[in-house]
C-alpha cells in the first residue's frame, strides 16, 4: 500500500513565491489525517550518488530536471506521493490509497499523463525501471537558450524537454494494459497501477466535484531574463485565474484539449 508521506523538492537558492506558499499551505489538508511531509534540497542531493545528466542539469541550474530524476529516486527509497510545489489540494488523498493500487497518476492532457502527482509503494517496478534510464540517459545543452533536453535508452529516437514525455512514452512501450485514452483506468501486470483522469490532479472540473488537487502550472523553476517580466505575467495570469469560470472554461476548451503533442496519434478515442 502506498504510504502516507508527501514528498516534495525545492532545489537552488530562490525562495518560494507567495503563490507556491499558498499552495503548499493547503497541504495541511493532508497532514490533518496523519500525512507526513518531506523536503528534498540541494542538502539531500549531496549525499547521492547521481548519475551524469542530473549533475549537468544542476551545473546548468536546470533544476525541473533534476528534481525529475530526484522525485523518482524518493519513492522507489520511500514510497508516498510526490507532489509539485504548484499543485493545490482540495480534498484529501486517502480514498485512493488502497491495498490493490501500487502506483498512481494522473493525466495532464488527453495524450500525456502528468507528473505534477505521483503515488508509489516503495521499490515499485516502473518506478524503478525509470530510475534506471537515468544511468545511460544522454543530454543536450544549448547555453544561448538555455535549452535542457534528455533522451533515455529506451526511446532513442526521441530528445525529451519534460518527464510528462517520459512517463508517457515509457507507459505505451511497456506497461501492460496502458492506452491513451485521457480516462480512468487499471494497468499493469496485475492492475495495480491506477491512472486518473486530467481533472483529479491537475485541472479543473465543474465546481471540483472530481478534483483531489489542481495542478497550477506556476513554473517556478523557468528561467526569465527579466525578472519583473516574470512577476508581471505571473500576476496577471494568476488574477485571470482566480476567476473561477474562466478557469474552467480555459481547462475544458483550451488547455486540456492541447494538440501538438508529441504522442497526439497514439490517443485512442473512447
Amino acid at each position: 500500500m502506498i504510504p502516507k508521506t508527501i514528498h516534495y523538492i525545492w532545489l537552488g537558492e530562490n525562495e518560494p513565491n507567495e503563490h507556491v506558499k499558498k499552495c503548499m499551505q493547503s497541504w495541511c489538508i493532508l497532514q490533518d489525517s496523519g500525512w507526513n511531509i518531506k523536503k528534498w534540497d540541494d542538502h539531500s542531493l549531496q549525499q547521492l550518488n547521481m548519475p551524469k545528466v542530473v549533475l549537468a542539469a544542476l551545473e546548468n541550474k536546470k533544476y525541473a530536471f533534476a528534481a525529475d530524476w530526484l522525485r523518482l529516486y524518493a519513492l522507489y527509497l520511500e514510497g508516498g506521493v510526490y507532489l509539485d510545489t504548484d499543485v493545490e489540494i482540495i480534498k484529501k488523498f486517502d480514498d485512493l490509497l488502497t491495498e490493490e493500487t501500487a502506483m498512481l497518476l494522473g493525466y495532464i492532457f488527453d495524450a500525456s499523463l502528468g507528473t505534477a502527482v505521483i503515488g508509489a509503494e516503495p521499490g515499485n517496478q516502473v518506478i524503478g525501471a525509470l530510475l534506471k534510464q537515468y544511468e545511460t540517459a544522454e543530454y543536450q545543452y544549448n547555453s544561448e537558450t538555455r535549452d535542457f533536453k534528455i533522451k533515455f535508452e529506451f526511446m532513442p529516437e526521441m530528445f525529451m524537454v519534460n518527464n510528462n514525455d517520459m512517463f508517457t512514452a515509457y507507459f505505451l512501450k511497456n506497461v501492460k494494459g496502458f492506452a491513451l485514452t485521457g480516462k480512468k483506468c487499471r494497468c499493469g501486470d496485475n492492475g495495480e497501477i491506477q491512472i486518473y483522469p486530467k481533472e483529479y490532479f491537475e485541472g479543473y472540473s465543474m465546481c471540483f466535484k472530481n478534483n483531489y488537487s489542481i495542478h497550477h502550472c506556476f513554473g517556478s523553476w523557468r528561467y526569465f531574463e527579466n525578472v519583473n517580466e516574470k512577476h508581471e505575467e505571473s500576476t496577471l495570469r494568476n488574477y485571470l485565474k482566480n476567476i473561477y469560470f474562466l478557469r474552467w472554461v480555459k481547462d475544458k476548451y483550451i488547455r486540456m484539449k492541447k494538440k501538438n503533442l508529441p504522442f497526439q496519434n497514439y490517443l485512442v478515442r473512447r
